[in-house]
Order: C-alpha cells, then structure tokens, then sequence
C-alpha cells in the first residue's frame, strides 16, 4: 500500500524531486482542510476495497465515506455506469444532508483499474450521475489546465497531446483546443492508447493524460493503466489548488508573477471572467466545458447482434448504403443539423486513414469506422461511429453531436444503427 501511495502522489503531482512533491501536497492539502471536501467511495465488493484508498485521501483532509467495502460481496453491476452510480449517488446525498462538504463520489469498477464519478450539484439540490465521456473530459480538463499553468516556465515550446481512442467524444477536441493541446486518435483499446501516446512522446511531444473517453477512467503519466484515484485528484487539484507561485518545481517566464490554479487557467482558455465569483465546482465545470450529447457504450441501443463474420464485407455494405444516404438526406442534414459535408476515418491500432473504401483499411478490418459531420466551414460538430467486436457477434454504434439537443443526438445514433442494421441484411452473407 506505500508502494503505491507514493505511485499515486507522483502521478498527481507530476514531480519526480520528493521534495517539491511534498511542497504541492501540503499546499493542496492545505486548501482542502480550509474549504472543506468530503467523498463516498462504493467500492461494490471489488479489489480496491483491501487497498489504501481511505488512508491516502484522509491524508489529503478529505472526509471519506465507504459504501460496500467488504471484499467479494457484490451490490449491483460490475461496470460503474448507469444504474450501477445509483447507490453512490444516493448516498452522497445522504451523506450531504449531514456534511455540506461532501461533493463528489466515484465507483470502481472490480478489478479496480477505472472509477466513474457522481457529483452533488448545489443548484439543483442533489446528486447526479456523469456519464464516462464526461469524467474523462472534466479529468483531461484538469490536467490539461495544470499543465498549461506550469508550462509557460517547464515546457515553452513543447507541444502537447492527448491519446485517446476513436469514439472519445468531440468535447475533448474542443477542451484541447483551448488549453493548447492536440488530441489524437486510435483503435478501441487500452493497448492501443498507451502505444499511441508512447509513440506520440518518442515524437517530441508532451502526453500528461490518454484514455479512452467511452468507457470513462484516465490514465495519468507516468502510470501506464487506468486508475480511479488519478481521476480523483484530478478533480482535487482543479477544484482546490489556488495557484502555482511559489511552489519548488513551478517557476514561470522571467518577469512574470501570475501563476494561476487550473480553474483560473481553465475559465482564461474558455473566454470567461477569471474573478472569483463562484466557488469551483463539478456542477460549474460542466457548466463552463463545451456541450455535447454522446450516446453512452452501456445505452441498449449502441450494441447490435449482428451475422456477418466478414467486417470488411459489412463495412464496404455500410459505405454503399452511407453514400445513399447521403444523397437522400443532404438538404435535411444541412437544414436541421447544419451538416454540409463529411469524412470518414477508418482507426487500426495506432493508426487513422482518412477515406472511404477497403483501401483505407488493413487485415481483418476489425478497427473502428468514423463518419466526421461537418459544419460549412469544415469544422466537425459530430460523428457516426461503429466497430465490431473482436470476441462476439456483435457491433457497437455511437453518435456525438454538438450542443444541448439529447433528441439530435438519438436521431444521428438511429440512422448509424440502421444503416449497419441494413448493411447486415446484405447479399452474400458471411457466416462464422
């Protein structure tokens, strides 16, 4: 367990000298007993309930509540989404009855190597679940903001990435943007991420977070696996850490003396006032960070059963059919969605080709295929996405829109579907 407590603090605090990490945490601590923070932790029987979760939080000040803490006795569902959140979300509304300070909870999944957040938004007076593509996006939001805080002295011409794989919703890209980053993108795959981030490196650049935006968790550099608790802090630091001045490690440009938090960072990069009329919070993160709808991986209708073996076959189907549609529905894509054109990318491994045919793919053809949206002036404001299983018959769709509109975003997912739906029916059938 100090093993990897010490793991853990060096992962968050990005410095290698054991003195200026001690430096970091004693400041974030600091802030963190003065304004108070509490946290549920549903440990739902898996392994993290025998590790040091408690003890390395406490030592931070925060107040920390176990739900399902004994080993082996399982609540509910392993995969920490949908109905599987819902004791951690009603328990930190409990818990908030009693402590004001509880703000936020996260959910393992059993082998302990992800954990999805629930958070308590004060406006509406009680807690809510995220969805996994927006406890990535909040989790690359701060990192992203400390790492452009501190890299005006550390790291000035550096350029900087995110890995992820190819259905990480378009908020990340958007998020990115501001704070300076580049987001790249390959298969559906841990494996696939962390060879991209690797190679991504090897290039010259900075990669501080990957993952893989549809299932939730990150991985946080140096670690090289996801892990709940680089999730946790870094929610702690954006929400808590008041700035950067005057800590060992952290030096700005000669002349210079403002080295803001990362929620300061964050609201300059997202084109709003930096004063501090709001307390940060989870609920005003998601506020401030672009929108998006992306249909969930665990929604019903994101898994297909299909029968064709032959994924190539299916997707040379899926493109005839595509461009079909296309011409059908192009004057009601440009009306409703203000959708003027189109770009499919086909991600094997590490690698993404842009362009529609078998020639933009490689082997088995078993990578993900992405129809990019785009907006008259070139810019994507969302996709369709597919893959098929590599372990079963089946497929898994997904569409990511742009804005508020939940209604949008399902009318994109259900013609993706039944496009793959019709490309399956197709002649000449392959069967396993």
């Amino acid at each position: 367990g100090e093993v990897y407590g010490d793991f853990v603090r060096l992962v968050a605090a990005d410095l290698p000298n054991p003195g200026e990490r001690a430096a970091f945490f004693e400041v974030l601590a600091r802030e963190i007993r003065r304004r108070g923070c509490g946290v549920v932790v549903d440990m739902n029987g898996g392994a993290r309930a025998l590790g040091p979760d408690r003890r390395i939080l406490e030592d931070l000040g925060l107040r920390v509540r176990i739900i399902h803490g004994r080993p082996r006795e399982f609540a509910h569902a392993i995969l920490p989404e949908g109905a599987a959140l819902e004791d951690c979300r009603r328990e930190l509304e409990e818990a908030r009855r009693r402590d004001r300070s509880f703000l936020f909870g996260y959910v393992p999944d059993n082998d302990g190597d992800r954990g999805n957040l629930v958070y308590y938004d004060e406006t509406l007076g009680r807690a809510l679940p995220l969805e996994a593509q927006e406890v990535f996006a909040l989790a690359c939001a701060a990192e992203l903001s400390c790492l452009a805080a501190r890299r005006t002295g550390r790291f000035p011409k550096t350029p900087v990435a995110v890995a992820v794989n190819d259905p990480t919703s378009l908020r990340l890209d958007r998020i990115a943007a501001a704070l300076g980053a580049e987001v790249h993108r390959a298969e559906v795959g841990e494996a696939n991420v962390v060879a991209l981030a690797a190679k991504l490196r090897s290039d010259g650049y900075i990669v501080r977070i990957l993952g893989e935006g549809s299932n939730g968790g990150n991985i946080t550099h140096p670690g090289e696996v996801r892990d709940p608790l680089s999730t946790v802090f870094a929610i702690l630091k954006l929400l808590f850490l008041p700035g950067f001045r005057g800590l060992p490690g952290f030096r700005g440009l000669p002349g210079s003396e403002d080295l803001p938090g990362p929620w300061r960072v964050l609201l300059r990069a997202l084109g709003l006032s930096d004063s501090p009329e709001t307390e940060p919070s989870i609920a005003e993160a998601l506020r401030i960070l672009p929108r998006f709808r992306t249909l969930s991986s665990s929604d019903p209708t994101a898994l297909l059963t299909i029968r064709t073996a032959d994924h190539g076959v299916l997707k040379a189907r899926y493109e005839r059919i595509f461009l079909r549609e296309w011409e059908r529905r192009r004057r009601e894509l440009r009306e409703r969605f203000g959708v003027a054109s189109w770009e499919e990318i086909n991600h094997e491994g590490t690698v993404g080709r842009s362009g529609m045919g078998p020639e933009f793919r490689t082997g088995a053809q078993r990578g993900g295929l992405t129809i990019l949206l785009k907006d008259p002036a070139g810019v994507s404001r969302g996709f369709l996405w597919m893959r098929g299983s590599g372990t079963e018959p089946v497929f898994r769709i997904l569409a990511d829109w742009e804005g508020e509109d939940e209604g949008l975003m399902r009318e994109l997912a259900a013609w993706q579907r039944s496009m793959v739906l019709e490309a399956d029916r197709g002649p000449e059938v392959s069967r396993p």
